[in-house]
């Protein structure tokens, strides 16, 4: 994609809506999860999406100082609509969608980077990008569990009934 068309003040807003929008996807699934373990997997990713936008909207606040943070309804670039996720929509198109979003934000931020000639803050997009990537591997492996759902379900059943019985104290 080529983000040279676009002002930073708008990249940076992008950057800061998907990043909110992964964070609230993220969760609004644990909150519906039983499973404590991808539960937590997703709380996990749900508190890295807030430390990127906050550092994002530093950024904001350090490159375009006059900029009002207002978040636009639309990305002005593409990226995935990970939307809010229905009851009933199965964890395997859950975690499909979630690794969508975090593949189009790790090339989001490659390609941001070059548009900075800073290089702690070029470094710093592309260390994002790299979680976005660590993000992506996790979702997948979650998502080959997942792919046998009944045996996926057997599985964290049996966990779920050992962390029960044997909790942490």
């Amino acid at each position: 994609m080529d983000l040279s068309s676009f002002t930073i003040e708008e990249l940076l807003l992008s950057a800061i809506k998907s990043e909110v929008d992964a964070r609230d996807m993220y969760k609004q699934a644990a909150d519906r999860m039983d499973n404590p373990f991808l539960k937590a997997r997703l709380h996990f990713l749900a508190d890295e999406e807030e430390k990127h936008r906050m550092y994002f909207t530093w950024l904001l606040r350090n490159k375009v100082p006059e900029a009002f943070l207002e978040l636009p309804s639309d990305s002005v670039v593409p990226l995935p609509d990970i939307g809010c996720i229905e009851e009933d929509v199965p964890i395997t198109i859950l975690l499909r969608k979630a690794m969508e979003a975090e593949t189009a934000a790790k090339a989001y931020y490659e390609e941001m980077a070059d548009l900075f000639e800073d290089r702690k803050v070029k470094r710093t997009l592309l260390l994002l990008a790299m979680m976005e990537e660590a993000h992506h591997n996790l979702l997948s492996k979650e998502l080959e569990a997942a792919i046998d759902d009944t045996e996926y379900e057997k599985a964290w059943d049996i966990l779920c009934d050992l962390h029960d019985e044997y909790p942490e104290k």
